[in-house]
C-alpha cells in the first residue's frame, strides 16, 4: 500500500472505507477512517493551491459526516457520505 497521505494512498483508503461499509465491515471502515486521519491532510501539502484546498476540505467534510453517521449507527448515511468523499477526492 502507498503512504496514507499520498494521492494513491488516500484513494486506496477511501475505497476500502466505502467497501467496508458496503460489506458490513464497519470496524474495518472505522479503522481506515482513523488511519487516514483526514485532519492531517487539511494541514499537509495538498493545500498548495485553492483547488487542492477545496478538494481536501470538501472530502474531509464528507468523512466527518461519515464518522458521525457510523457513531450513531446510521449505516446507509455513512455509506452515502463515504461514497461522496471518494467521488469528491477523485474529481480534480
Amino acid at each position: 500500500m502507498d503512504h496514507p497521505l499520498s494521492e494513491q494512498g488516500v484513494t486506496q483508503t477511501l475505497r476500502r472505507i466505502v467497501d467496508g461499509i458496503r460489506e458490513g465491515r464497519l470496524d474495518t471502515a472505522e479503522s481506515d477512517l482513523r488511519l487516514l486521519d483526514f485532519g492531517r491532510l487539511r494541514t499537509a501539502e495538498w493545500e498548495q493551491s485553492n483547488a487542492d484546498k477545496d478538494r481536501v476540505q470538501q472530502t474531509g467534510a464528507h468523512l466527518d459526516a461519515c464518522e458521525k453517521a457510523l457513531a450513531y449507527g446510521h449505516v446507509a448515511k455513512a455509506l452515502q457520505k463515504a461514497e461522496a468523499a471518494l467521488e469528491r477526492w477523485l474529481r480534480r
